[in-house]
């Protein structure tokens, strides 16, 4: 049903507890405030399944900061239960210039003069969850705190493999510890850096 962007949660609420609602709906999609009430939404609604529908596009910076906060975006909708993060711009020429005429971020970075490309911030920032987490992981938590600015989720596959996406987004670097099964994980995250940990 739809891509919620409000973060109104007695809007939302009133609509999903409506006794029309059909029940061919089986999913609740979420974008840009609507992020912000999908936790209470979720726990009052358990049985929908869930997808963030937009990435937040930005400003065609292509910047290192564009990446941490889409990084930080994707901690929360999945570490919040969304199955499915969708973007818009997978690709994007010179100045990123959308389709519709936004100058907006991107996955890849073309330069129409020269055919070259770029792997942007953004894109590293997919690919720490895209590559290193297979389909059948079950997430085991996430950690969400915007003022520490060290987003943190944990996954395990099918085999007992620990899969750890942390990143630290402050000027300083970070040490962090994780606890799993009695063992701990004691690291040292860069600033502004992206990381994953496998066990």
């Amino acid at each position: 049903m739809g891509t919620i962007n409000t973060n109104r949660y007695e809007v939302v609420d009133r609509i999903l507890s409506d006794p029309r609602m059909p029940s061919s709906i089986q999913g609740v999609g979420f974008q840009w405030d609507g992020g912000q009430i999908l936790s209470r939404i979720r726990e009052k609604y358990p049985d929908y399944k869930y997808v963030q529908t937009e990435s937040e596009c930005g400003w065609g910076s292509f910047d290192w900061k564009a990446g941490e906060h889409t990084f930080g975006l994707i901690n929360h909708y999945i570490g919040n239960g969304c199955e499915e993060y969708t973007f818009w711009n997978v690709i994007l020429s010179d100045d990123g210039v959308s389709g519709w005429g936004w100058k907006q971020n991107s996955l890849i970075r073309v330069n129409s003069a020269t055919g070259t490309f770029v792997y942007t911030p953004e894109y590293y920032a997919v690919k720490h969850y895209s590559h290193f987490v297979s389909p059948s992981s079950q997430l085991l938590g996430y950690y969400e705190n915007n003022d520490a600015k060290t987003p943190v989720i944990i996954f395990a596959d099918l085999q007992g493999k620990y899969t750890i996406i942390a990143g630290n987004f402050n000027e300083e670097k970070n040490d962090i510890t994780i606890k799993l099964k009695g063992q701990y994980l004691n690291v040292t995250l860069k600033p502004h850096s992206f990381n994953t940990f496998i066990l």
